[in-house]
């Protein structure tokens, strides 16, 4: 069975450089303590009005202004000024962009498709991906924001050139890179709830023009927005770290080597569930007319939304660890690369469940992940002629272990007519399970000049995604949970039930046309389309899902006003999305 919807989205961007500079579109002179970006960079003589942006939203440089493609670039400069930590703290600089979290799983939204689950294995809608690779996990994309060069949001699909869950648009973040001159920075922030930031970085020449490199980090850290009014502790405190090396090696002209090594870790009583009052006395349809059970067997609930009144305190634990390898070849209209790409991780979420003081109920689950993945790509750039076209390679494993849910048998006892038992214990549901995916695409995209100022683009990109899963699925109302440690579940599995592996294949492709009206204002209109694979639910045992594919038409403007001081950027847009049972 299939779902359509439409939605049309009107988009306007403006910044004044001259009077009030706006973060989105106005682009600063970098520090000259950090390392220019090798995107988003800014070339501008002083007292000529805004900068000029350059962009890589095409896996070429372009100028901001003529690049058909809704897209905002934000700079290492813009970033700092705004205190961004996270991608979260984007979303006033980006329009049509919005970002949350749950359970410490990052819910991405570009024009209001994003991701519409929050466990274990599930994916997004929106694709992020660092330094040219694709990070594949939600609960990955919530890691620290430090020493970016440049972030750029493309909005709307990018099936052609960026491929698997990129049906909403794409993030694509820069780290800083190092420069043949010594640089580095320190910058502190010190706040309520015994907050601190501590970032830096520093990087210069081994060998001039040859061996370049860069060391980065991060600490942040603050004290809990609330308290657990049980145990007496905080929550919702942060404690998050993390350091990045990058080594940037030009052996002759025309070849550059470039590799980046990546380790965060985070660790904190967060992630914890709230009680905002009791759905059974709302008066709303379907309410009970009864107070919550806790409260019925002499429990409590907090008054503050900030705090909880838990037998247990949350838990959320974050490592990743990433390695990432590009090789760059350029000789006169040609060039080559190569983006390699590796990511580990491991996590913890544990959350109470049972709202109130008396009720140990609590969730339980980790998501160990690696996924590697490659990149080729070849280009031809001419004055009226550009193309590109690649290959592309990625396999992920992806778990929910361990996938618990556990809750006292004397909750049930009264609904299932059974004497309360004695002595109560807990009783154990196991939700979870593995996902393998391997992933295939070939692409090609070229944009010609047919007369001046006239330009078509041609795009398509063939895909081929298989998955299978072994799932866990048991609850057992008899069964006691078992666990030799806080946050750890030591239940015995039950048999994995095994589905797939399924394949899905899609082909995704680009048409487009962009107009030169004048030197300043560009007028564009395109096609394209998205698509994000089908695959399994960790949460049940049932067969695969379809995929979701999205068909977008687009049509906009930019143009720069006032002798260079007024940009405007406006775009309207239609999308239709399917998904099939």
């Amino acid at each position: 069975m299939n779902h359509r919807h439409s939605r049309i989205v009107f988009v306007s961007l403006l910044a004044t450089a001259a009077a009030v500079p706006s973060a989105a579109v106005c682009a600063q002179t970098a520090q000259t303590a950090s390392s220019p970006p090798p995107s988003a960079q800014t070339d501008t003589a002083p007292d000529q009005g805004l900068q000029e942006i350059v962009v890589t939203a095409e896996k070429r440089s372009t100028n901001l202004q003529r690049t058909p493609i809704a897209v905002t670039a934000l700079t290492s400069d813009t970033l700092a000024k705004a205190q961004v930590r996270t991608l979260i703290d984007i979303q006033t600089l980006v329009p049509n962009f919005q970002m949350g979290q749950n359970s410490g799983y990052a819910q991405i939204t570009l024009r209001g498709i994003g991701i519409s689950n929050f466990v274990p294995t599930a994916e997004g809608a929106v694709a992020v991906n660092v330094n040219e690779a694709y990070v594949s996990r939600p609960i990955a994309q919530l890691s620290g924001i430090y020493d970016i060069g440049s972030i750029e949001v493309l909005r709307g699909p990018q099936g052609t050139l960026y491929g698997r869950n990129a049906t909403a648009g794409s993030v694509n973040i820069t780290t800083a890179r190092p420069t043949n001159d010594w640089s580095g920075y320190g910058r502190a922030t010190i706040g309520n709830f015994s907050a601190v930031n501590v970032e830096g970085a520093v990087g210069g020449p081994i060998v001039d023009d040859k061996i370049l490199f860069r060391v980065a980090g991060f600490v942040d850290r603050h004290s809990g927005y609330g308290r657990n009014l049980v145990t007496g502790n905080d929550v919702e405190d942060k404690n998050a770290r993390g350091v990045r090396g990058t080594l940037v090696i030009t052996p002759v002209s025309g070849l550059k080597a470039t590799v980046i090594g990546e380790y965060y870790k985070e660790n904190e009583r967060s992630a914890a569930q709230h009680y905002f009052g009791a759905a059974g006395l709302s008066g709303l349809s379907g309410s009970t007319g009864q107070p919550p059970v806790f409260v019925q067997q002499g429990g409590y609930a907090p008054t503050g939304l900030q705090d909880i009144a838990n037998v247990r305190d949350p838990k959320f634990r974050l490592r990743t660890a990433s390695a990432t390898g590009i090789v760059e070849w350029t000789s006169g209209p040609v060039s080559l690369k190569s983006v390699t790409g590796y990511r580990d991780q491991n996590s913890l979420t544990f959350e109470s469940i049972g709202a109130g003081s008396n009720v140990d109920a609590f969730y339980i689950a980790g998501e160990p992940a690696h996924q590697f993945s490659q990149e080729l790509q070849a280009h031809y750039d001419t004055s009226r002629l550009h193309a590109t076209a690649g290959l592309y390679y990625f396999k992920e494993y992806d778990a929910s272990i361990p996938g618990a849910v556990a809750f006292p048998g004397r909750l049930l006892d009264p609904i299932l007519g059974l004497p309360p038992r004695s002595p109560d214990y807990l009783v154990d549901g196991e939700i979870g399970g593995s996902i393998r995916t391997t992933a295939k695409a070939a692409f090609a995209q070229a944009s010609y000049e047919i007369v001046d100022r006239l330009t078509f683009t041609v795009g398509i990109r063939v895909s081929s995604e298989r998955k299978k899963a072994l799932l866990y699925n048991r609850f057992d109302f008899f069964t006691p949970y078992i666990s030799n440690s806080p946050y750890h579940n030591d239940t015995p599995l039950p048999a994995p039930t095994p589905e797939g592996p399924k394949t899905f294949k899609s082909t995704t492709p680009k048409l487009g046309i962009q107009y030169q009206l004048s030197r300043s204002t560009l007028a564009y209109a395109s096609y394209s389309k998205g698509f994000k694979s089908g695959g399994f639910d960790v949460t049940t045992i049932a067969p695969a899902f379809e995929p979701e594919k999205l068909t977008d038409y687009e049509g906009g403007i930019k143009t720069t006003l006032l002798d260079n001081r007024l940009r405007l950027r406006a775009a309207v847009q239609k999308s239709a999305t399917v998904a099939a049972e």
